[in-house]
């Protein structure tokens, strides 16, 4: 195991009622929240009522409320995600319909996106992805790109087909 850094926490963060794993760096404000090992938490971004897991990082004055973000994310700055109307997920209803906003391991948001309650951005996402800077509640960004595996197993090949 790699030894981490204690948490750092800088002079105008903010911190309520949340877990802050070693290695941490905070800049910004954390409510209600539970962050992994290594985020970091840039100047004037806000994370509340969310999980974001190891080495994510939120850029400067972006805002994530009701989201898990996974493993190795990038927010851009100034981004909004999980604010907007509560629409269940197009996709996949039965999963994300109580305004959570989930995004996948390796994924990077440019700067100003927004994504809005219970969307869903695949796994290694990469900013070339995004058809616009902004996804409305209820919608799913896949990769452009072929051959990407999905969950279960499956590979989305583009052409609607199944192997």
């Amino acid at each position: 195991l790699t030894t981490l850094l204690p948490i750092k926490v800088m002079a105008k963060a903010k911190i309520r009622n949340s877990i802050i794993s070693p290695g941490c760096v905070i800049e910004g404000e954390i409510y209600d929240s539970v962050l992994s090992p290594g985020v970091h938490v840039k100047s004037g971004a806000r994370i509340e009522k969310s999980v974001v897991m190891n080495n994510a990082i939120i850029g400067e004055g972006s805002e994530v409320s009701h989201a898990i973000l996974d493993k190795n994310t990038r927010i851009g700055e100034q981004c909004r995600i999980g604010f907007g109307e509560l629409i269940p997920n197009k996709e996949t209803p039965h999963l994300l319909s109580c305004g959570i906003t989930v995004i996948g391991k390796n994924a990077v948001l440019p700067d100003h996106f927004t994504a809005g309650k219970n969307c869903l951005i695949y796994p290694d996402i990469r900013e070339s992805d995004y058809q616009k800077d902004e996804i409305s509640s209820g919608d799913t960004v896949k990769p452009l790109w072929g051959n990407q595996k999905v969950p279960g197993g499956a590979i989305n090949n583009n052409k609607g087909e199944r192997k």
